[in-house]
């Protein structure tokens, strides 16, 4: 049975994928000896389009792309390739659907061993994507028994890329283990959490917003308000909804 991921620590890393044929490797990804859960590419499409967090360029639409393969290959440190030409159309999270696999890997990677191959063809543009690595740290908190209390904020984006820090709008949770994100439907940006022992890095809204057992969960957490923001990355002016779940 699927259950949600409930994410510890998950790292944002922006990929840019040239025309032609290419091995891209993964060696810059810094998170040897972490335990890694899972891996994501996340993509715009032609109705949601998004800027990245990294850079503020437009994350491209894969699906509007035309006939491109994107296939990933992850070795782990004991140089096992067991990961072989895993299509992107698996693991690729969108910024209104849910059609991806939801996995877990919990393995320790190799990143210099591992790489992505992909064919884009000549008349499409280069892309510009999001890959999310979800990985473990410190050993998990079982919380689930306790009472929680909630805060919800509207956020209203005046400009295409706005970041909103949350001790602004939340400034009673400091101090505060928070439990839960829960997010409007339609909510284009990034969440930047900042905890004592982990770190939720530019991870989308949508990720808060997939309603089937494929969604995403955060793990209770400490949250520096003062580092931590949910920034807008959207040519949408629509009102946001944000609400926060925490322990008393």
């Amino acid at each position: 049975m699927i259950m949600p991921h409930e994410l510890q620590n998950i790292a944002c890393f922006e990929i840019t994928v040239p025309i032609g044929t290419n091995v891209i490797s993964l060696g810059h990804i810094n998170l040897n000896n972490k335990l890694i859960q899972s891996v994501y590419l996340f993509s715009s499409t032609e109705d949601v389009m998004l800027f990245s967090p990294v850079s503020g360029k437009q994350v491209s639409a894969l699906a509007e792309t035309g006939p491109c393969a994107i296939y990933l290959n992850l070795t782990d440190t004991d140089n096992e390739l067991f990961v072989r030409d895993y299509s992107s159309g698996n693991f690729t999270i969108y910024s209104e659907m849910d059609h991806f696999v939801s996995w877990r890997i919990n393995r320790k990677i190799d990143w210099n061993q591992s790489f992505l191959k992909t064919i884009i063809p000549d008349k499409a543009s280069t892309l510009n994507l999001l890959m999310y690595i979800a990985f473990e740290n410190v050993a998990s908190k079982d919380l689930s028994d306790r009472e929680v209390v909630e805060k919800t904020v509207n956020l209203i984006p005046e400009n295409d890329i706005q970041d909103f820090c949350l001790d602004v709008y939340f400034p009673e949770l400091s101090d505060k283990t928070i439990t839960g994100i829960y997010v409007s439907n339609q909510c284009n940006g990034f969440f930047d959490l900042y905890g004592q022992n982990n770190r939720l890095e530019n991870v989308p809204a949508h990720f808060f917003a997939i309603k089937s057992s494929k969604g995403f969960l955060i793990e209770p957490m400490k949250v520096d308000l003062k580092k931590s923001f949910y920034r807008h990355r959207s040519f949408s002016r629509e009102p946001y909804r944000i609400t926060l779940t925490y322990l008393p």
